[in-house]
């Protein structure tokens, strides 16, 4: 295994800016009947690398007993001249599920790797300079293109034995591989050392992954798949989730299993909650009725409902109810931070030129830096 030289054609070309980024090209070969197998990527990193081997070993439709590839940093840890060769854990792991021994060429050693260099060489005529002059709108179009290539590649007759690549192939090559696993090898990457919350959840890219209560205040590791997160501590997988849309921001993703008893049976619950909205004004009650509309889990709307109902204790049930009518018109869910900034900046009434305060006394009304004519009169 290997990637080719040059960038593929003018590259991935964006149509309203005229950009070009880069397209790389992986190149895979079964040594005995040459069959090749070329995959367009736009980066070089270790998923991206891990993903074409998966791509690969399904086109070929089995695995070889041995996987000989380039002494890159995005699989190889470590090479030593003696000694045992340390892959990284991802790379390791694809080889013990695919069952083949991942045996990387020494540096500057290419003949350890001969078949993999001569289809190199190959793909710059059958695949770069053929496609030298396209510029393609995405990496879809690259990979039909590309496709186009491989295929008549592998059905071009040999120069200097019978058949073709593919012939061969189907003929000797395809019954000497290893069937694929049943289950198809997630390509993933490991997040180490992660702290379990209070609330009995881990974040990751800004969204909650839940854990069994139990591990609170524990150090755990994250195993971020394609599609599914999975939760380690001290090697054995406690939790396992599908993975949020990088899209979504601050989601939560619970499962109800790992909630503690206090959790389920809570001092504070949504009844209760929704009453001392009420009492406040309706208002007050719309917006905590939008609080537990926008949760998933009626507990996490709690501790936000809450945080809003508190604000009576300090601004007075009055001025709360005012500050909900204020905010309901323009926002779609308030919460806590913007009805403080709301009472604080007395928006709620902005007539009133001074307020009593809760606890006695009075407080200003709204500020500004406008200081009118009399001031500059004087």
């Amino acid at each position: 295994m290997d990637w080719s030289g040059p960038t593929l054609g003018r590259g991935l070309v964006d149509p309203i800016t005229g950009e070009a980024s880069k397209i790389y090209l992986f190149v895979g070969v079964l040594p005995f009947g040459q069959r090749a197998y070329f995959e367009p990527t736009l980066d070089m990193r270790e998923r991206t690398w891990l993903r074409c081997h998966v791509h690969m070993y399904e086109f070929w439709g089995g695995v070889p007993e041995r996987t000989v590839c380039d002494n890159l940093k995005t699989g190889v840890t470590k090479h030593p001249r003696e000694g045992e060769i340390v892959l990284n854990d991802a790379y390791e792991a694809l080889g013990e599920h695919y069952m083949t021994a991942i045996m990387p060429a020494q540096a500057r050693k290419p003949k350890q790797k001969a078949s993999a260099e001569g289809t190199v060489r190959d793909a710059a005529t059958w695949v770069i300079a053929q496609l030298r002059d396209r510029a393609f709108a995405g990496l879809d179009e690259a990979v039909l293109a590309v496709r186009e290539c491989n295929a008549a590649y592998n059905a071009h007759p040999f120069q200097k034995r019978e058949g073709s690549r593919g012939s061969v192939f189907a003929e000797v090559e395809a019954a000497e591989l290893r069937p694929l696993p049943d289950v198809r090898y997630d390509v993933a990457e490991w997040v180490y050392n992660r702290s379990v919350n209070l609330d009995f959840h881990v974040v990751y890219a800004k969204n909650r992954y839940s854990v069994p209560h139990r591990y609170v205040g524990r150090r755990v590791d994250l195993r971020v798949g394609e599609s599914t997160l999975s939760i380690y501590h001290a090697g054995e997988r406690i939790a396992t989730h599908r993975l949020l849309p990088s899209y979504v921001k601050n989601g939560y993703s619970t499962d109800e299993a790992h909630m503690p008893e206090a959790f389920l049976r809570p001092e504070w619950d949504d009844a209760r909650i929704r009453r001392w909205a009420k009492k406040i004004g309706p208002s007050c009650a719309a917006v905590v009725d939008r609080i537990f509309d926008r949760a998933k889990v009626k507990e996490q709307a709690y501790n936000p409902s809450l945080s809003v109902l508190n604000l009576s204790k300090k601004y007075g049930e009055e001025r709360l109810e005012a500050a909900c009518a204020h905010a309901l018109p323009r926002l779609g869910s308030p919460r806590y931070r913007h009805l403080k900034a709301i009472l604080d900046s007395n928006l709620d009434d902005p007539a009133a030129p001074m307020r009593e305060k809760p606890g006695g006394g009075q407080e200003p009304g709204p500020r500004g830096h406008v200081r009118g004519a009399g001031y500059y009169r004087e």
